[in-house]
């Protein structure tokens, strides 16, 4: 599942990225590693926008970008 599926409320761990490299390397720099909590704080309207929480740093990332994140239920 992806990061663009997650439920307000739960706590999701990272798995992977289903990215190019240079997606991989901004992410990694960003904070998102594999196995780090990820958590849905906001969406936006059109679900084009999402607030996430990254082990307790808030990031606001496009639907785009969350659909490459791969992560399952903790």
């Amino acid at each position: 599942m992806t990061a663009n599926n997650m439920k307000y409320g739960l706590i999701y761990n990272i798995v992977d990225f289903n990215a190019d490299i240079v997606i991989k390397r901004r992410l990694i720099d960003l904070g998102f590693r594999k196995s780090s909590n990820l958590q849905l704080i906001k969406r936006s309207i059109l679900k084009a926008n999402f607030l996430v929480s990254v082990d307790g740093v808030v990031y606001a990332i496009r639907k785009e970008l969350a659909n490459k994140i791969i992560v399952k239920e903790k």
